[in-house]
């Protein structure tokens, strides 16, 4: 990805800090006025999903819906490329596609820092027990901190010029969404 953490580390931290904020505005939130749909729940389930989602907005489902990848909306969305996926198809073979790409190592840092909200929102853990008593010391946040800075400098120069410029506009809204919940 262009933007965004490189590291599972900081991945793991990046995506705690945002479930987190969903579980707190879930407490505060009545039942009637708040959906939780997980990334595997859509793709594994979308027809599903959809029509739980389509209840709770109180619309009717229209199959048509889950063509949306076929809009001009999605194409002039992911003529970006910050979204380009918006363009094909649910894929369910995307969940869990982190256990073949990542090494059992980063496993263990993604559990070690977002263990708290996998273990909320009912994820199985890969490595549970040794996730528990995992220890990342400074050193090691250290060489992680220095390796995801160079990693994301590393995407910005590679990027193309052009698609950087058409994703500025994606990339503002996500940074003022994210900058509102600091």
């Amino acid at each position: 990805a262009l933007i965004g953490d490189k590291t599972y580390y900081h991945l793991g931290k990046s995506w705690d800090e945002a479930q987190q904020l969903c579980l707190n505005l879930r407490r505060r939130t009545q039942p009637n006025q708040f959906i939780a749909i997980s990334y595997e729940e859509l793709t594994l389930s979308s027809e599903s999903v959809l029509k739980r989602l389509c209840h709770f907005l109180g619309r009717e489902y229209q199959p048509e819906m889950l063509d949306f990848h076929s809009s001009k909306e999605a194409e002039r969305t992911a003529v970006t490329g910050l979204w380009s996926k918006v363009s094909k198809p649910l894929d369910a073979t995307n969940s869990n596609k982190f256990l073949k790409e990542a090494s059992p190592e980063e496993i263990r840092l993604f559990e070690s820092v977002a263990g708290q909200s996998l273990d909320e929102l009912g994820y199985r853990r890969q490595f549970a027990e040794q996730s528990e008593g995992y220890e990342i010391d400074g050193a090691k946040i250290a060489a992680l901190d220095l390796q995801n800075q160079r990693l994301r400098a590393k995407a910005q120069r590679m990027a193309d010029p052009e698609d950087l410029e058409r994703r500025r506009p994606q990339m503002k809204l996500m940074e003022s969404i994210q900058f509102r919940f600091a």
